[in-house]
């Protein structure tokens, strides 16, 4: 599974200052409409012949609960079927780097920036029929903020109260002076009507404002939605979007050459030469900001050192899983942040494979084979045991994320550590993972938005039921240098900032970070996807269509 960070999720501030890049979504676009065109032999002039047809496309896991205001982590498959159902009164627009109103018309900070005022857009209609009012915004808000485990909850604590001043207009208070409200702004509305009166409601039969409307959710965990004919930004192309699960890979690359799927949104890389040898089927590279980890649990009393969590991160070969298991399509990391995310620091270097001074870092750690049985004994005398988590849609067998985990059962077997593997419900990964912490080390891959604010991971106040920071890292230092980046708005000093962070959580390893692995969607020829979101995917899908010949 991955979990997704918004608003890194969004509580930094959006400068301009960010490093502008030119990313593979953009660079692609022109290749991608010459390969589902002008490849087939059909003329170019027909891309602009748009309308109709019905997507459907694949996912591997399961779709959870509607309420994106729920208790839950931000699952993948839910945020990039929110994005189509629900809007915020802001978003923000990855290309540009900077928020957009969504269903705000505008904002303005008022003297003092402890409050602003946000006017609405007087035309949106819920799904249901009903208006769009304040009420709603204030509905929402009301229930986010009454959520003391909701996933945001940094974002949150920022807002004081939100009141309507009228059918169009609400003021927003914040708890201290916010130069640049809209990064509270971009959460998920819903009607105060559902909210109030039927809240339950909420998590089976979702009412939004989105371009597509639900339809229906079906026992095989397919997902249909309809397009919204009333949606307040005009029409758009497909009418219909449906969302089939798939659990195995090698089943879901057979229903997409075979058409049953038109699209899939991360294909693996084991399977894209499969599908690039079809020559049926476009690929997409885009950006992600996607990082797998190992996470460990500071608090037990095995992983409580950072010698021993260093030395687990030496013991395994990272530059071999990325390519025996993900055909070496991506980059080893050396902490939280992928190349191309803002403030990387492109000096600082993953630690090497090393076995050797990963068994001396255990030597010194005083976890060491002291009868001679090639297990080693903890300082108390018990033998170093360790249980590694993985969530059941994950461990199908052959699976890249089974065969990750079955690398690092072997190379912490190889230092006379015995590790058991425990495949559960993903539903129970996450309870044990966010809520319990009832884990040891747990397979955890995190999902950026390109904001890219690490605070929630290593932040000691997200060290919460629901809260992000699962490991449960403290560090006096990095809580001061992460509220000092939030605060900050130079770019020399934001970027010395991050990286002084960098630096604590490299020599402290409360993860292995692994690596980060190329995202590639494949679409059946014919399918003209101008603009990929790299977060929510579907964000853009009003200018997506199909070529007549091929809906």
């Amino acid at each position: 599974m991955e979990l997704y960070l918004r608003g890194e999720f969004s509580h930094s501030r959006v400068t301009s200052q960010r490093r502008r890049r030119v990313t593979p979504s953009a660079c692609m676009v022109v290749a991608f409409i010459l390969s589902a065109g002008l490849m087939l032999g059909l003329p170019l002039a027909l891309a602009g012949q748009a309308g109709g047809g019905n997507l459907v496309y694949g996912e591997r896991e399961a779709m959870g609960s509607f309420n994106p205001l729920s208790d839950q982590p931000m699952r993948a498959v839910s945020d990039r079927l929110f994005s189509v159902l629900f809007e915020g009164l802001f978003r923000y627009d990855y290309e540009v780097e900077e928020f957009e109103p969504v269903l705000a018309e505008s904002v303005q900070v008022e003297p003092g920036a402890g409050s602003a005022l946000v006017r609405l857009r007087n035309d949106v209609l819920w799904h249901d029929g009903s208006r769009f009012t304040a009420e709603d915004v204030v509905a929402s808000y009301e229930a986010i903020l009454g959520n003391p485990t909701h996933d945001r909850l940094d974002i949150i604590s920022l807002v004081e109260s939100v009141e309507s001043l009228g059918q169009y207009q609400v003021r927003f208070r914040f708890t201290d002076p916010l130069s640049d409200p809209e990064r509270v702004m971009d959460l998920w509305l819903l009607p105060a009507r559902q909210l109030r009166s039927n809240p339950d409601e909420l998590g089976v039969r979702p009412i939004g404002t989105g371009p597509y409307q639900f339809q229906e959710r079906n026992i095989e965990g397919t997902v249909r939605l309809t397009r919204f004919e009333e949606y307040w930004g005009g029409s758009t192309n497909l009418d219909r979007l449906e969302m089939r699960l798939s659990v195995d890979v090698g089943t879901m690359t057979t229903q997409l050459l075979a058409d049953v799927l038109n699209l899939v949104v991360d294909l693996p890389p084991a399977n894209l030469v499969q599908v690039e040898n079809a020559g049926t089927h476009a690929i997409r590279p885009y950006q992600s900001y996607t990082i797998y980890t190992f996470a460990y649990n500071l608090l037990d009393p095995v992983l409580n050192d950072a010698r021993v969590r260093r030395a687990f991160t030496m013991a395994l070969n990272r530059q071999q899983m990325l390519n025996q298991w993900y055909d070496g399509r991506g980059e080893i990391l050396a902490g939280p942040f992928v190349p191309t995310a803002p403030f990387f620091d492109p000096n600082r270097r993953a630690l090497p494979y090393d076995p050797g001074e990963a068994a001396a870092l255990l030597d010194a750690a005083g976890f060491q084979d002291l009868n001679g049985n090639g297990i080693r004994e903890t300082p108390d005398g018990e033998p170093m045991e360790l249980s590694l988590l993985l969530p059941v849609a994950r461990q199908a067998t052959g699976s890249a994320e089974q065969n990750v985990a079955q690398d690092f059962i072997d190379a912490l077997g190889g230092l006379g550590i015995q590790v058991r593997l425990e495949n559960v419900d993903r539903d129970i990964w996450e309870q044990r993972v966010f809520h319990d912490r009832d884990y040891q080390v747990a397979w955890l891959p995190w999902t950026f938005d390109p904001i890219y604010d690490i605070s929630r991971l290593f932040h000691s106040r997200n060290i919460r039921p629901g809260g992000a920071n699962v490991t449960q890292y403290a560090n006096a230092d990095v809580d001061r240098l992460l509220d000092q980046y939030a605060e900050a708005q130079d770019p020399a000093l934001r970027r010395d900032l991050m990286r002084s962070v960098q630096g604590f959580i490299a020599q402290e390893q409360p993860y292995s970070f692994l690596f980060t692995v190329d995202r590639h969607a494949a679409a059946r020829n014919g399918f003209v996807l101008p603009r990929i979101d790299p977060y929510f995917f579907f964000t853009h899908i009003r200018d997506w269509y199909f070529i007549p010949e091929f809906r």
